[in-house]
């Protein structure tokens, strides 16, 4: 699987679950985790949640820096081996890394695309203080 964002590159996209704490187990900087626990690409209901890092330790660009200047009307194609579903960006917003709404992570309800990365205040050996988050709708 791959997600594509206005303007870069596809980055690969590989299945994460989840820590005893509820966060994300996310692969390398270059790399997008698909959350397990959601819902697959073309899927008729739920969220497909796709997390990312903004960078790494060494201040490199990760796979979802993008994801902050994502607007309203953009468009993100993830490609599966099923083939590529197109998503329009409705929001994006920002949240305490503590505080992601649940509705986030749906399983039902219309399709739609969720991006999670990190923002806000960054701190030193505690990182950002924020999720950017994305949430895209269907195209049919």
């Amino acid at each position: 699987m791959s997600v594509r964002l206005p303007g870069a590159s596809p980055a690969q996209v590989v299945p994460v679950g989840v820590r005893s704490d509820g966060s994300l187990m996310l692969p390398g900087a270059t790399t997008v985790g698909w959350w397990v626990g959601g819902a697959q690409v073309g899927q008729a209901a739920g969220s497909l949640v796709l997390a990312g890092h903004l960078d790494d330790d060494e201040s490199r660009i990760g796979a979802f820096a993008g994801v902050g200047m994502l607007r309203p009307g953009h468009v993100v194609i993830v490609t599966a081996a099923t083939g590529p579903a197109t998503y329009r960006v409705q929001e994006v917003r920002s949240y305490s890394k503590q505080r992601l709404p649940a509705e986030l992570f749906r399983s039902d309800g219309p399709p739609r695309l969720v991006l999670i990365t990190c923002g806000g205040e960054f701190t030193p050996g505690s990182g950002y203080a924020d999720n950017v988050v994305a949430v895209a709708d269907a195209v049919r």
